[in-house]
Formats: C-alpha cells, structure tokens, sequence
C-alpha cells in the first residue's frame, strides 16, 4: 500500500477528530465570559480562603493552587448545567453589559460580603443577590425584574444559587481538600 494514497484518508480522519473540540471552543468562551463578567472565581477563592482560615499552612498552598484559571475550570461544569448552548448563554451577556447588569454583576459579585456591608433599605433579588434601594434608578429596576422573570434569565438564577450558599459550600470543602492533598497537607 502507498503512503500518498492513505494520506488524504489520514488528514480526513485527524480533522474530523480535532472539529468536536474545535466546536467546544466557542461554547466554553460563552461560559468562560459568564464567569468572569459575574466574577465567581473571585467569590469561588473567598470561599475557599475562609473556610482555611483557621489553618495557616494552607495559606501558601492556596496562593499556589486556587489560580483564576483553576478556579474556572472548576467552574465550568456549574455553567453548563445552566447553560447547556451559547444561545442560552448570549442574552444573559447581553444583560450583564447593560447599565442595569453591570449593576446587578457587582451586587452577585458582592453577596459573600453581604452581613458586612451597611446597605440603605436593602432589597433582596432572586439568586440571593442584595442591593440597596438606590443602586438602581427605576428604569434600571425594571430592567432587571423583566430579564430575571423573563425565559432568558431563568439560567442566571440558576448560576447564581449553583454558586452560593450549600451548593457553593460543599463545592469549597471539596476544592480545600484537593488543593491540601496537592500540596501534601493533611486537613480535616
């Protein structure tokens, strides 16, 4: 058999085997960009920071280990449940590059911190996302109620309770205790 005759059938194969992960791309980019614009992997290194507080030889370990690009790919897979298409994830974008999602993008980004801030009538949104009353003008409130009650916001509420309270809790824990085991560090 001649090498020059299988070469086309070779190259159709490697390239039919590189376009799913090549098809993979943009989906992780919409989600990637989900992460970033609300800033989880922030939220995502505060949790688990806390919850080693009382253990200092983490400290150094955690700095190593909870990288921005870590923390995303551990992410990744709490976007996707959420956000199985791009097309689900382009109208939440959408949202957050407005005056309104900017707004509401810092409040999520905030909620950790939510017993320390001293916020003037506080008001509660879905996905446990706190703001003051003044934060957003009336057009901008109603902005953000029609897109969180709306099919299209359905998927960031999801994202938001997927990345707070029990479920952000266990997902902590769970990322403590491999970062230890990376470092060789025995917790409890």
């Amino acid at each position: 058999m001649k090498w020059h005759v299988c070469v086309p059938a070779l190259m159709a194969i490697g390239l039919g085997a590189a376009e799913p992960a090549h098809a993979q791309a943009p989906q992780d980019d919409d989600r990637r960009a989900l992460i970033q614009t609300l800033r989880l992997t922030r939220a995502e290194r505060a949790a688990v920071t806390g919850l080693s507080a009382a253990e200092p030889q983490l400290k150094a370990c955690l700095d190593r280990q909870a990288t921005d690009a870590r923390l995303e790919a551990e992410l990744l897979p709490v976007i996707a449940r959420n956000v199985p298409t791009p097309d689900r994830a382009r109208p939440i974008l959408a949202f957050l590059a407005t005056s309104a999602g900017r707004k509401f993008s810092a409040a999520a980004e905030r909620r950790a911190e939510i017993n320390r801030l001293n916020l003037n009538r506080p008001v509660i949104l879905p996905g446990g996302v706190t703001m003051s009353s003044g934060e957003l003008t009336p057009d901008e409130a109603r902005q953000v109620a029609d897109f969180l009650q709306s099919d299209r916001g359905a998927p960031l509420i999801g994202i938001l309770k997927d990345t707070a309270g029990f479920a952000q809790l266990t997902r902590a824990l769970a990322l403590r205790k491999t970062f230890a085991a990376e470092c060789g560090i025995a917790v409890r």
